[in-house]
């Protein structure tokens, strides 16, 4: 999850013609409650964009040659929700090749004409920082998403893996019932176990079907006082066919009082089994 955004990322990263002019812009902007951030080069002002910036200032005298490429470069390493804006400080006179060529490079470019009005320069970056305030929206938005849907995921994952372990003792029951064709007496026994891996399954597609819950990652668990030695009971029959299926001994000493604890049975039950399993 990406934090929110901090100082830096309001930054308005300068980089002017001349130092006089460094000062001027810093100045104007400082007075208007801007955090102007001074950079001697391209080189220098593509560094900082690591660090945060809500804006990028430059003049037009320095943004022909090779310097475009290498903060074209650098705009697009940015995450795809970011399009920070880019004011350029033009110089009196006709369109010059270098302003049209950012406008064609850049599409989130502001023009402003030498000499300007200070009035004119606070409102355009006003406008770039309430932009850039909305792509950190966005990019909260893209960061949540992305969490929901990894959550969804294990969640999913997780929940799959444990409908399969009630299907082992519902074969199980269903193959010696089939087989042995026991007495109604002798039969009641993998009735109700059958009937207990059924209610098991039933409460992990309730889980399945609540869709909010999924999407928040979260379980919600049905506290009430459990008998230990039950829910390791429910754990045994659970895991009991992967251990004859691998030919181990699985060998069980309950303690001689019987022990309560507040819990999930259901859910205490898939830790056993698991912990049974993974063995």
């Amino acid at each position: 999850m990406s934090e929110a955004p901090s100082r830096l990322d309001f930054r308005i990263l300068l980089r002017t013609a001349t130092s006089r002019d460094a000062l001027i812009a810093s100045a104007v902007l400082e007075r208007a409650q801007f955090d102007p951030h001074l950079c001697t080069d391209i080189a220098g002002l593509v560094r900082e964009l690591s660090a945060g910036a809500g804006a990028v200032m430059l003049a037009e005298e320095v943004v022909a040659g090779p310097v475009m490429t290498e903060l074209k470069v650098a705009l697009a390493s940015q995450g795809p929700w970011s399009d920070l804006p880019v004011i350029v400080l033009a110089r009196q006179g006709a369109d010059s090749r270098a302003i049209a060529h950012v406008m064609d490079e850049f599409a989130n470019v502001t023009v402003i004409e030498r000499p300007m009005r200070m009035a004119a320069l606070v409102s355009a970056v006003r406008t770039a920082l309430r932009s850039r305030r909305r792509q950190y929206e966005l990019r909260d938005l893209l960061d949540g998403l992305r969490d929901a849907d990894q959550r969804k995921t294990e969640f999913l994952a997780t929940l799959a893996h444990e409908l399969r372990n009630p299907l082992a003792p519902l074969s199980t029951a269903l193959s010696l019932l089939a087989r042995k064709r026991p007495s109604p007496a002798e039969s009641e026994k993998y009735y109700e176990l059958m009937r207990r891996q059924v209610d098991h399954m039933v409460r992990l597609v309730n889980d399945l079907m609540e869709v909010s819950r999924i999407t928040r990652g979260k379980i919600e668990l049905q506290m009430r006082p459990v008998l230990l030695d039950a829910v390791i009971d429910d754990a045994i029959e659970l895991s009991r066919p992967l251990v004859e299926r691998a030919g181990h001994t699985l060998s069980v000493e309950m303690g001689a009082e019987p022990l309560v604890v507040r819990g999930d049975a259901v859910r205490l039950t898939q830790v056993f089994s698991n912990l049974l399993n993974n063995a």
